[in-house]
């Protein structure tokens, strides 16, 4: 075993470089393969027995989200706590009376980073975070937002669309609480009443410890990028790199470079069609630079089909 490796990786090293601590005894099991997320979602909501905690950037009252809905509403009957975040803005074309529906079920509802007259420029600045968090004891998040087109293929058939893949995480311990914290920052911040749970979930045995990073400020986007390029700069093997959407910086174009030039085996893989044009282009104007530093693969370009194929095509050196 390579010792710099591992020190340059090591616990203390990368919570020093982030500047938070991991937690400790915790599952995680991830959630990517077809029509996987959504029912597991689903499922853990309805066995619920406390509380329930949503905060996400798009909430549809398409099929998805109304699904989502009469199941909260269920819960609510039941006595369940039913709290949710959603991003004005992410959330626009969300009818009124979806809402209303929800409100008059015993739903709490708090709009993040709503439109203000006297402020209009903040609007620009959004909330993307997606979480769930049930009782306190299990939680969920990753890329996925509440609508038809993260669900899958069979929620957008009639309109010949093809689904997104997107990446989601069940977490289980200690994490949990951290998440929750989280979460209730939010909630207070826009003038949410204060949620009377204290959740303490148990320690996983032989769980894993699990580093939260949150990235949806100034401060946490620059400790993200911080331990992005620490990682990259140290690597000295392989670097596997995935993005929706790839508009790198001149900093990090430089040291994917320089990565290559170390040796390192380095692949990309990147959206073959996006659904922000201006993103996809922008990304695409550095794939030449990159393939002449000497990137293996510059793109993956993958379509997911209803009978679950996939087809790839590889462009590199």
């Amino acid at each position: 075993m390579n010792t710099a490796i591992t020190d340059s990786f090591s616990r203390k090293t990368i919570q020093k470089v982030y500047g938070k601590h991991f937690t400790d005894s915790n599952r995680v099991n991830l959630l990517w393969k077809d029509k996987e997320i959504f029912p597991a979602i689903f499922d853990s909501i309805k066995n619920a027995k406390e509380f329930i905690c949503l905060q996400f950037y798009i909430f549809r009252d398409d099929e998805t989200g109304t699904e989502l809905a009469q199941i909260l509403k269920q819960k609510s009957a039941e006595g369940v706590e039913v709290y949710i975040i959603y991003d004005h803005f992410g959330s626009l074309f969300t009818s009124n009376k979806f809402w209303k529906d929800l409100r008059q079920a015993g739903i709490q509802l708090r709009a993040s980073r709503p439109f203000k007259w006297t402020a209009p420029f903040h609007y620009v600045h959004r909330d993307h975070r997606k979480l769930i968090i049930i009782d306190g004891t299990m939680a969920f998040t990753g890329g996925l937002n509440i609508a038809n087109e993260y669900r899958g293929y069979h929620r957008i058939r009639k309109s010949k669309g093809k689904g997104w893949r997107d990446t989601g995480i069940l977490l289980e311990g200690p994490i949990v609480k951290t998440l929750f914290d989280k979460f209730m920052e939010s909630w207070l911040i826009w003038k949410g009443r204060p949620i009377p749970f204290n959740p303490s979930a148990d320690p996983v045995p032989d769980g894993i410890p699990v580093l939260p990073i949150v990235a949806s400020s100034a401060r946490g986007r620059r400790k993200m990028r911080r331990l992005l390029y620490y990682s990259i700069t140290h690597a000295e093997k392989s670097l596997n790199l995935t993005s929706a959407y790839f508009t790198p910086s001149r900093r990090m174009l430089q040291i994917l470079e320089d990565a290559v030039k170390r040796g390192v085996d380095v692949k990309l893989l990147l959206q073959g069609k996006s659904d922000v044009v201006s993103a996809y282009y922008a990304g695409r104007a550095f794939y030449s630079k990159l393939l002449r530093a000497g990137s293996k693969y510059i793109i993956i370009k993958v379509r997911y089909f209803m009978q679950k194929h996939m087809s790839l095509t590889e462009y590199g050196a």
